[in-house]
């Protein structure tokens, strides 16, 4: 069944009308509509709906040029129901944003940087910790020796100094949140 007697099937059920058009200038993100020309040659749809309300709810952002289904909501106005090729998504739930564009995923504003590559840190930081044990023990058999009264173990200064314990990835990670 062809996209055409599908579009013409669903019509028939639901009295919706449903169009095929291609997206023809960029979204208009100052009120989440587009410009959309039927691909039968019909006048142009201006300010097809991308979302119910503004602001809030979810958005997605078909390509410039993409082909995407335009369900009539009453003479004139309509939103756009299914999209052949997405430029972005952005979720929004009260303070909470998700944007997911091409290589790249925003949590809120992203000002708090990229994601932690667990594995690499876990390593890092376990290095980091046999330094400093390695050094902590060569401290603690150093002896000073002092004329004319002897020696000086700096073993005293450091007896309180415990070694640092490894890193384990459960340590660090939260695993609801998963990247690659």
């Amino acid at each position: 069944m062809t996209l055409k007697e599908a579009l013409k099937k669903l019509n028939e059920k639901t009295g919706i009308e449903n169009i095929i058009c291609k997206v023809i200038d960029d979204v208009d993100i100052s009120d989440f509509t587009c410009t959309c020309e039927p691909l039968n040659g019909t006048a142009p749809f201006f300010k097809v709906r991308l979302k119910a309300e503004n602001p809030g709810g979810n958005l997605i952002v078909p390509k410039k040029g993409s082909t995407v289904i335009v369900s009539m909501l009453d003479n004139g106005n309509g939103c756009v129901s299914m999209f052949s090729e997405v430029e972005y998504f952005l979720f929004t739930a009260d303070n909470s944003s998700l944007k997911i564009e091409k290589n790249k995923i925003t949590m809120n504003d992203g000002s708090l940087g990229g994601l932690v590559k667990i594995e690499t840190l876990t390593t890092k930081l376990n290095n980091l910790e046999t330094k400093v044990n390695d050094v902590i023990a060569k401290l603690k058999a150093v002896v000073i020796p002092l004329a004319p009264s002897g020696t000086y173990p700096l073993s005293t200064d450091f007896a309180s100094v415990s070694d640092l314990t490894k890193t384990k990835k459960s340590d660090i990670e939260n695993t609801k949140i998963k990247h690659g």
